[in-house]
This record gives structure tokens, C-alpha cells and sequence, in this order.
């Protein structure tokens, strides 16, 4: 059987990408749905549209990579 590590790379970026949407998803609900919100983190609190921001950036980020990496 030949080794292929791409599919390795596949996933990965898949679970980053899956990831991200989780995080804006979550941050959307945490703050009711108000991007000027705040969500609540260890510690303090957080606008809610930097978690958002981050968690689209991420799946971005996954989506590019599984591209990047279709063989």
C-alpha cells in the first residue's frame, strides 16, 4: 500500500476550518446574536466581533489550506 500524507494534510486543515466556524458560531450566540456585543472569556470579557473575526479568519485559513493542498 503507498503511503499518501495528503489526506493527513486534508484533514487537518479541514478540522481548522471546522474549528473556526465553531468559534464565530459560538461567539455569535454568546453575545445574542449582536456583533457589538460582548462575550464573556476567562477573566473578562471580549467584543464579540474580535472572536468572530477570528473564528472566520481560521476557517479561512482551513479552507485555503485544504486547497492548497488538494493533490
Amino acid at each position: 500500500m503507498r503511503r499518501n500524507p495528503a489526506w493527513a494534510w486534508r484533514l487537518w486543515f479541514a478540522v481548522i476550518a471546522v474549528a473556526g466556524v465553531v468559534v464565530a458560531a459560538s461567539a455569535l450566540l454568546a453575545s445574542g446574536g449582536n456583533l457589538v456585543g460582548e462575550v464573556a472569556v476567562r477573566g473578562g470579557t471580549v467584543p464579540a466581533v474580535l472572536v468572530i473575526m477570528i473564528g472566520l479568519a481560521l476557517a479561512a485559513g482551513g479552507v485555503a489550506g485544504w486547497k492548497w493542498r488538494r493533490d
